[in-house]
């Protein structure tokens, strides 16, 4: 951690001399400092998962992969700008590195995330693309297509300009989800949720600058973009040697519900703002129409998701329901029925017979010397013998018949074993008998 100070007071020191400087000196400068905050955050977030296993492991490599990818983009950006002397086109193949960043952060965000079921990883990036298209959508309609008809963007120029702050959304969106959904080292998702918003504060101001072709190397823009890039790598520098699988937040339904409405509130707010247009007569152009059959899908996606996520809960609920049934009616250690169901067939079984004029045979079976083993063999062999006991007795009474194991008041050894079944013969006792002593 000492170290990792070291660089970036280094970077903050360097990174000051761009206020400092002017002409060419400022703009590279600037370029260089942007690039090394890139490489150092890259080298903190592979220090996190050098530190991490599994998920984790892979989530912080994603992010360190993100970081160097816009290292990258800047290295071309600097090439052109600063060593060749030429003006970056818009975009640029150094656009290629800088929009590899928050897809590659998406990936490392959703891969730290705690999975808290099978569907949540897929429901939570579907949440953060409908967030996404909804923004954009009405950003298209309010602002943005009024910007691109005003400076007669269009094509791939159009969608950069549109990609770097949708994407911010969906990472925005997909880090509020997690957080509410986790507990586990709030100073780490602190840091990365810190980063992501320095990081969108910046693109949001850069591609404003741009649609008014203002922008300029080393301006105020790029100490968000390089706070990111630091905050990123603290956060990967702060995870613990060996760091355990991340934590779920038990127990929390208004979290959920809410968490749960988020992805809903843009989209009827789209909806609304579309509606109005449509009313209006304006035409819709094609920005607009992929755009609403972007969340068209995602919303029939989204919802078959929900249905399978509640087929799973029905499915999981009921098989608790029968777990806790026969916890409720059995022994625990023996699967033998208790106290309760063995009263419960004893009084059926009294009833039918009364109508039908037959008998009741009740066999108690005692096991003769148990105290014995415990007090010298100790409770898990007396465990033992009793399992023992209640698989012979499986083997030599029939379906129909009903064991029962029943404890005494203390909750201690157990004192007796009963039985009852349907009229028989008194050698059925006999049997019990030779059948508990076998072996």
């Amino acid at each position: 951690m000492r170290g990792w100070r070291r660089v970036c007071g280094a970077l903050v020191a360097v990174a000051a001399l761009v206020t400092a400087s002017g002409g060419a000196a400022r703009v590279t400068i600037a370029n260089l400092a942007e690039l090394g905050f890139a490489v150092a955050g890259g080298l903190g977030c592979l220090r996190g998962a050098r530190r991490s296993a599994g998920r984790s492991r892979r989530g912080w490599t994603a992010l360190a992969v993100a970081c160097w990818a816009w290292a990258a983009g800047q290295v071309a950006w600097t090439v052109l700008e600063s060593v060749l002397g030429i003006p970056s086109p818009y975009p640029s193949p150094a656009d290629l590195g800088y929009v590899t960043f928050p897809v590659a952060t998406l990936v490392g965000l959703v891969l730290l995330a705690p999975p808290t079921s099978r569907l949540a990883t897929p429901r939570r990036v579907l949440d953060a693309f409908m967030v996404g298209c909804a923004f954009g959508l009405l950003s298209w309609l309010t602002v943005l297509d009024m910007v691109a008809q005003g400076i007669g963007e269009s094509g791939p120029a159009l969608a950069v300009s549109l990609a770097y702050p949708l994407a911010d959304v969906v990472l925005l969106t997909v880090m509020v989800l997690t957080v509410a959904e986790t507990r586990d080292a709030p100073l780490r998702w602190g840091l990365l949720s810190a980063s992501v918003i320095a990081m969108s504060l910046s693109d949001g101001a850069f591609a404003v600058q741009i649609a008014a072709d203002t922008y300029v190397t080393g301006s105020a823009v790029e100490w968000g973009w390089w706070t990111a890039f630091a905050l990123m790598g603290a956060a990967g520098l702060v995870v613990p040697r060996h760091a355990a699988a991340p934590a779920v937040l038990p127990g929390a339904p208004r979290s959920a519900a809410r968490s749960g409405l988020l992805p809903y509130l843009p989209l009827a707010a789209a909806i609304v703002v579309a509606g109005g247009h449509t009313l209006r007569g304006d035409r819709l152009d094609a920005v607009t129409m992929a755009l609403i059959v972007a969340l068209v899908a995602l919303v029939l996606v989204r919802q078959y998701l929900t249905v399978r996520r509640n087929q799973e809960l029905v499915h999981t609920v009921a098989e608790r329901e029968v777990q806790l049934h026969h916890l409720a009616f059995h022994d625990g250690l023996t699967g033998l029925a208790n106290r309760a169901l063995f009263l419960d067939r004893l009084e059926h079984a009294i009833a039918v017979a009364d109508r039908e004029h037959r008998t009741v045979g009740v066999a108690f079976l005692d096991l003769d010397g148990f105290k014995a083993v415990n007090d010298s063999l100790g409770h898990a062999a007396g465990d033992q013998l009793l399992c023992r006991v209640a698989e012979r007795l499986e083997g030599v009474l029939r379906a129909s018949d009903t064991r029962a194991l029943a404890r005494d008041a203390r909750g201690g050894c157990p004192r007796r074993r009963r039985g009852h079944r349907h009229p028989g013969r008194p050698a059925a006792a006999a049997g019990v008998r030779r059948g508990a002593r076998r072996g």
